[in-house]
């Protein structure tokens, strides 16, 4: 499993027709900062791509499986899913299903919830429920570091919303890297904060963190906050 220092390492696995469903995944994923191996792109065309596929298996924490028809039909697959079962089992993994056209968990998977996505457009809202049921604290500490990035007002905008259902769940050491994220976040070129100048962030999601978070907060970064918003 990785260190808190580590890149979160992510294996997706998924049946050869459904590659662009798979690549569009990794790419959404890597902008999270996210390390994701996906085997067509990853494995060097001399390597032996069994032994590859295995060490990436093992060296990942998160692995995502795009169910679909073809993949339960699969025996590559379906023996892919059966090392990760053996693994969170007995070493620790998480396990993302996520379907794209109905099929439910089956074989080793069986008994994984399944989370469902639209093939055809999906976005990181879409995979963020059943993503964040696993590796949460990782995961959310990913979305802070996101949104202190915001690089424009509908970014921040949207980052911050895909945080708020887990406001509640966040600990002290989350807390507070939030308030240093809301409060140093600044444009590039015009070195304005995308955060705290935002009308929803502004008036609606930073009022709703200082009240669900505020116990974790001291008296002066509470006072700091308001007086952005203010």
């Amino acid at each position: 499993m990785e260190k808190d220092n580590e890149k979160l390492q992510v294996f997706i696995s998924y049946q050869t027709t459904d590659k662009e469903v798979a690549t569009k995944l990794k790419e959404m994923l890597v902008e999270f900062g996210v390390e994701v191996f996906l085997s067509a792109e990853d494995i060097e065309t001399s390597a032996k791509w069994n032994d590859v596929i295995l060490e990436s298996l093992k060296s990942s924490s998160v692995f995502f499986c795009l169910l679909s028809k073809n993949y339960v039909k699969s025996p590559f697959c379906m023996q892919e899913s059966g090392v990760v079962a053996f693994l969170e089992k007995t070493e620790g993994r998480d396990v993302v299903p996520l379907s794209i056209d109905g099929t439910v968990p089956s074989g080793f998977l069986f008994g994984f919830q399944a989370g469902r996505i639209n093939p055809a457009e999906f976005s990181f809202e879409d995979v963020a429920p059943k993503t964040l049921t696993y590796s949460r604290d990782r995961w959310v500490e990913l979305l802070i570091e996101r949104l202190g990035n915001s690089y424009s007002f509908n970014n921040a905008k949207a980052n911050f919303k895909l945080i708020l259902p887990y406001l509640d769940k966040l600990t002290k050491e989350q807390v507070e890297l939030f308030y240093e994220k809301i409060i140093t976040n600044k444009d590039e070129h015009f070195h304005k904060n995308q955060i705290t100048n935002d009308s929803d962030c502004k008036y609606e999601y930073i009022p709703k963190f200082i009240e669900v978070c505020g116990s974790l907060l001291n008296e002066s970064e509470i006072e700091t906050l308001k007086s952005e918003i203010s």
